[in-house]
């Protein structure tokens, strides 16, 4: 009998043992530090009929509203991340000339840090915001140039429960 306990409490103290190199080999496979790019071509042709109700220069022909982005993100750590995106906005063919949201030269549009603590995540930087039915902040889809915020992103997040504080 005092054999069967012995053996009982080895193999208990060897399968703990195994649980532990498992958690270490977990966390010495962390994803290692490596980069991406990738980029977007948007192209959208245009064209309204008594656009503001006939006060716009009359446009018979449309326009076209090109958008281009490229990005870079670099995974420098497990818990910090870089990402770099540049945007240009061209409006081509508009009677009356681009709009301010149709047409921005090469820009920064995006330029954060990313750091995450458990369940703390916190953005620092230039960055497109969203929150709800984004009628207030948005990215705004619609125009040709997408928003951005300068400022602070934290968003802690326990099961269900997520609390959001920006600074612009």
């Amino acid at each position: 009998m005092r054999l069967l306990g012995v053996i009982a409490i080895w193999l208990a103290v060897a399968s703990r043992a195994e649980a532990q190199v498992a958690i270490r080999d977990a966390a010495a496979s962390a994803p290692a530090p490596n980069v991406s790019a990738g980029g977007q071509v948007r192209e959208q042709y245009e064209r309204f009929e008594d656009e503001e109700w006939g006060s716009e220069t009359p446009d018979d022909s449309g326009y076209w509203l090109q958008r281009y982005t490229f990005h870079v993100d670099a995974q420098v750590w497990r818990r910090m991340r870089a990402y770099v995106e540049l945007k240009s906005g061209i409006e081509v063919g508009r009677a009356g000339g681009p709009r301010p949201p149709d047409e921005d030269e090469l820009d920064l549009h995006q330029g954060f840090l990313y750091l995450s603590f458990g369940p703390a995540r916190v953005r620092l930087g230039r960055q497109e915001l969203a929150f709800g039915r984004q009628r207030r902040i948005s990215v705004r889809e619609g125009p040709n140039i997408r928003q951005t915020f300068d400022g602070g992103d934290l968003v802690i997040q326990r099961g269900r429960w997520r609390v959001d504080g920006v600074r612009g």
